[in-house]
């Protein structure tokens, strides 16, 4: 099977506009792979967003995306299958991925400098999506959006936040690191056809989430993304108590228009690149200057 040929995916990563001004490091982190195994071929997908407090916050969600992306490709490997991933499965892999942060953190502690997972505190996101069912993960903020046939798009899960008013509930989530971690993570199997899914992390959420507020501009999807979208919120506070986070349609709907120009299959550098200078743009930076991943990924058909 040419794997190149079955999934295209883009994978971008911008430094929020607050952690380059501060002089941080950006502390999200993104990995997407197709992996063959059993004749078939497979999507799997993560993004993870490294708690600003943390002080290795960066360290804790590229170990969390590589961790996941592996435990899964060694699950295929040896003859597993989507269908068969249960919420031990889910669980299990989970566990793997807070020994390693763990492992990680002992090993770097120093005399006088014990690190703990706190120090790694990160989210983390996943799909894993074959011929004709897909799964999805989810501990914090940030969402999987996948193909809908009745509603275009679907929303996972809503986002992880909290509590109710609109400042708090963007100031708190939850974390693969923390303490009772199983309580808040969430899993879902969708046993149907999936032709297209997109992972990101809460900082592309006021592009791509209706309560989140930007008001689409007619215009094409380009580069900067300026043409498309205006930073003016939809809902006020109080609307936003009652409401569930909407997925917009033309972000996606452009997005995917964008991929679908990518010729062959793979990664496409170009379309990643196009969609970090959108995400880098001085549009979206009006809105949030946090750091932002986004993965978007189709196939044929």
């Amino acid at each position: 099977m040419n794997t190149s040929e079955s999934w295209r995916y883009s994978v971008s990563v911008a430094t929020g506009s607050t952690h380059i001004a501060q002089g941080l490091r950006c502390d999200d982190a993104a990995a997407c792979k197709v992996i063959t195994a059993n004749g078939k071929a497979y999507l799997v997908a993560a993004v993870a967003d490294g708690a600003g407090s943390a002080k290795l916050a960066a360290e804790g969600s590229s170990l969390a995306t590589a961790t996941i992306i592996s435990l899964i490709e060694d699950y295929l490997s040896q003859g597993g299958t989507v269908n068969a991933i249960d919420d031990a499965k889910i669980d299990g892999w989970l566990e793997r991925v807070r020994a390693e942060i763990q492992q990680v953190a002992a090993n770097a502690s120093l005399p006088g400098l014990t690190l703990t997972m706190r120090d790694f505190s990160t989210t983390l996101l996943f799909a894993v999506v074959a011929d004709d069912h897909t799964v999805v993960c989810q501990i914090g903020d940030g969402a999987v959006v996948i193909e809908d046939p009745e509603d275009r798009w679907r929303l996972a899960f809503e986002p992880q936040k909290g509590p109710l008013h609109w400042a708090e509930r963007r100031s708190f989530t939850n974390f693969v690191t923390s303490d009772r971690y199983e309580q808040k993570r969430q899993f879902a199997r969708f046993n149907r056809r999936v032709g297209k899914v997109a992972l990101f992390t809460d900082g592309v959420e006021h592009a791509a989430l209706e309560a989140y507020g930007l008001k689409t501009l007619p215009g094409s999807y380009r580069a900067s993304g300026t043409d498309f979208y205006d930073p003016t919120p939809r809902m006020n506070d109080r609307e936003f108590l009652d409401a569930n986070s909407f997925v917009r349609d033309d972000f996606f709907d452009n997005g995917f228009k964008l991929l679908a120009g990518h010729a062959g299959g793979g990664l496409s550098e170009a379309v990643s690149q196009s969609l970090k200078d959108f995400l880098d743009s001085e549009t979206v930076l009006k809105v949030t200057g946090d750091d932002k991943s986004l993965i978007l990924a189709s196939r044929p058909g």
